[in-house]
């Protein structure tokens, strides 16, 4: 409820000094946002916990569905992917208690959008378009000679996914 964040990614990173950044989900009446969200490293986490940066989803009412976020020296790094999560959809989800995969959404047409974020203010410092692409995690990211060197396995679409259901391991 302190910070309005209705999930999280798999994977938050934590710094030297023990702060922890996660990415989440926020839904409301204007549409859905992403969420940077600060743990401090003290005993008054919960109590301290504060959104450092929140960003408008690209498709108002279909946030993608984001794994992980990057992070570098200077910047949040959020790689919003055409596989969406429509927030109708959502309400099914947790209704009807249906697995995640049941209401996620390619949109073949819609680019990859790469949103550099400010580490300081916050504030969007920069937006990137690719091709249409899904990936799990972001491999490494750092800056090296002005440059923002993002390292991520890409597949053409979110079928990848059909790959790891058990039946399909089996």
């Amino acid at each position: 409820k302190k910070v309005d964040v209705v999930s999280y990614t798999a994977f938050p990173h934590v710094l030297k000094d023990g702060t922890a950044f996660n990415l989440g989900n926020s839904i409301t009446s204007t549409g859905a946002y992403y969420n940077i969200v600060r743990f401090p490293k003290d005993d008054q986490l919960m109590e301290r916990m504060e959104v450092v940066a929140k960003i408008p989803a690209r498709l108002k009412f279909h946030p993608s569905n984001i794994n992980m976020f990057g992070i570098t020296e200077n910047y949040f790094v959020i790689v919003e992917t055409p596989l969406t999560m429509p927030v109708t959809s959502l309400v099914k989800l947790v209704v009807m208690k249906i697995p995640l995969t049941d209401v996620l959404k390619w949109l073949p047409n819609e680019n990859t959008r790469i949103v550099l974020i400010n580490r300081t203010t916050g504030k969007i410092e920069h937006v990137f378009q690719a091709d249409p692409f899904y990936f799990v995690s972001i491999v490494n990211q750092y800056e090296k000679d002005d440059h923002l060197v993002l390292d991520i396995c890409c597949y053409k679409n979110s079928e990848i996914i059909n790959a790891t259901f058990v039946e399909s391991l089996r």
